[in-house]
């Protein structure tokens, strides 16, 4: 493609940072980064991979004080997936006239694996929480603007979402009179979490990201 930095089997190395938007008690910030092989001007195969950093917002303290109640909440450690890309989209934007900025939009759907780790309620009782690993699928919505005569690099805008089954801490370990003191022991409560009357539950994580692009060769 003449008017911007992708080409036929021309690979793309993306680095990106983002945020999640959909949780009000777990707020996470992420690092990764994404490499595609462009099959066409408009498809794309590729890897993606996301470390995530997450903690409990401020809204989850304040239900704790003001409500007295403890929120059962995970936060994700990281996520891995292979993808599809099409971009149907395409266009270009002239800026006062001078700078013409090329850009695409574009569709994306994969699956890979996704990594959670639980927040205990009683933290001072449970200080080690247990992991969950499983399959996630996720679909992203996003956007690349092209400098003029920079053919080799893109800034790019997106939000994607990511689909996978959590494990929850069990609603009876805790230090009330239907604590169950064997769920002290966190393999025997992420057994129970996985197979409590709701089991694994469907989740969703909503990551809004900005990253950019370097096309090689």
């Amino acid at each position: 493609d003449s008017n911007t930095g992708k080409n036929k089997r021309r690979i793309e190395l993306m680095p990106q940072v983002g945020l999640t938007i959909n949780d009000p008690y777990v707020r996470h910030w992420a690092v990764g980064a994404e490499v595609n092989l462009w099959l066409t001007n408009r498809m794309a195969i590729g890897l993606n991979g996301t470390a995530f950093f997450g903690a409990k917002t401020a809204q989850y303290d304040r239900i704790r004080f003001q409500e007295g109640l403890l929120l059962t909440a995970n936060k994700t450690l990281w996520q891995a997936s292979f993808d599809y890309l099409y971009e149907p989209f395409y266009g270009k934007i002239a800026l006062f006239n001078r700078l013409l900025l090329h850009w695409e939009a574009y569709l994306q759907i994969g699956g890979g694996a996704i990594h959670t780790q639980n927040l205990p309620r009683f933290q001072a009782v449970h200080p080690t929480p247990f992991n969950h690993i499983t399959g996630q699928l996720n679909f992203a919505a996003g956007a690349r603007f092209y400098v003029q005569n920079l053919d080799w690099f893109s800034i790019n805008f997106g939000v994607r979402t990511f689909g996978f089954f959590d494990a929850y801490e069990p609603q009876n370990r805790g230090v009330s009179d239907i604590d169950n003191p064997a769920f002290d022991d966190p393999k025997v409560a992420y057994e129970n979490a996985k197979q409590q009357p709701l089991g694994e539950r469907l989740a969703f994580n909503v990551l809004l990201f900005i990253g950019a692009s370097f096309y090689l060769p």
